[in-house]
């Protein structure tokens, strides 16, 4: 019978973390005493142990650096939550994974421009940031190609994926409005050009008002060329004289709305209610009222992501999650 780690740690009386302390010189061995090193190395020696070759070289593998190219559209956003967080579990895991990461901007519709197989071959793994429809769609035509690539904060068949429920969490911040019973109109705002993510949340905040109140919301579309408080006093003649309650389907846009109708004596949330999706980490401690919102867990998408790029690299089987939402009740909505 070949002798394995098992067999000698049993014959040892010692666990099989010890013997392979022992065996591979690892500093953790320092705090055995000689008495425990003595027999493991005497008894490895009776057995003829002879390690897994295939073994060592994964374990050796997975103590080398993780070379990692980050592609993002989001790189200078200058109000990007999102790139902050993931920024900041790059920075608290780069030891740990032993990361070597390189930053690349993309334009959003031109992924295909700059994600080419052998710019990606140079890399342990690819991780790709954004959710437009044109980029997803050449994701789909070169998957085949793209052996490497990780995506985070967006869902695409065929590729290891750290994304979110954003339909489903949508909905439940809207059930939960709805169930209070308060607000007489519904207000969906989205942008000229929604991405995949926030596509879902719109989807997600109208099916749960057409499904648990009858009510068919009013989208209202944001005009980014106008300036903040143009287009939020437009936002607000929205509501013709009811309760209305506005969904947003980012934070910042939410924030704008919350604080020009504080300044312009408009009740939150008795006038009006306000709620977002995400939570911006540094925003969210200057906002009065607190935004009821969605918590879509940036930092656990990231580390599942660079989980699932280290599972590339050491050639195991990646397959990504859904990082689910959580609500975040806030003061400025009635809800349940």
């Amino acid at each position: 019978m070949k002798a394995t780690i098992e067999i000698i740690a049993k014959k040892c009386g010692v666990s099989k973390a010890t013997v392979s302390y022992v065996l591979n010189n690892k500093k953790s061995s320092l705090g055995l005493s000689a008495r425990t090193i003595d027999k493991v190395l005497r008894v490895s020696r009776e057995l003829d142990y002879r390690p897994d070759l295939v073994a060592v070289a994964l374990a050796e593998k997975k103590n080398l650096p993780l070379s990692l190219m980050v592609l993002t559209p989001w790189l200078y956003a200058q109000f990007s939550d999102f790139m902050a967080q993931v920024n900041a579990v790059m920075k608290d895991y780069a030891d740990e994974y032993l990361l070597k990461t390189v930053y690349e901007l993309y334009e959003i519709d031109d992924l295909a421009r700059i994600l080419k197989s052998p710019r990606c071959a140079k890399f342990d793994a690819v991780l790709v940031i954004g959710t437009s429809d044109q980029d997803n769609r050449f994701l789909v035509r070169s998957r085949d190609d793209l052996k490497n690539v990780v995506l985070l904060n967006r869902k695409v068949p065929g590729f290891p994926c750290a994304g979110g429920n954003d339909r489903e969490a949508a909905a439940e911040l809207a059930e939960r409005i709805i169930a209070a019973g308060y607000y007489e109109q519904f207000i969906i705002c989205n942008n000229g050009r929604p991405t995949c993510c926030e596509r879902e949340r719109i989807e997600g905040f109208a099916e749960a008002l057409r499904k648990n109140a009858d009510i068919e919301p009013v989208f209202y579309k944001l005009e980014s060329a106008l300036p903040a408080e143009a287009q939020m006093m437009r936002l607000l003649a929205e509501r013709d004289g009811k309760r209305s309650l506005y969904f947003l389907t980012q934070y910042y846009p939410a924030a704008q709305l919350n604080e020009i109708a504080a300044r312009r004596g408009i009740r939150v949330p008795e006038e009006i209610g306000i709620a977002a999706y995400d939570n911006h980490s540094l925003l969210k401690e200057f906002v009065k009222p607190a935004l009821t919102t969605i918590d879509p867990k940036i930092r656990e998408m990231t580390l599942e992501a660079l989980r699932l790029a280290r599972c590339l690299k050491d050639g195991t089987k990646a397959k990504g999650r859904i990082i689910e939402g959580t609500f975040i009740p806030g003061e400025s909505a009635i809800h349940i």
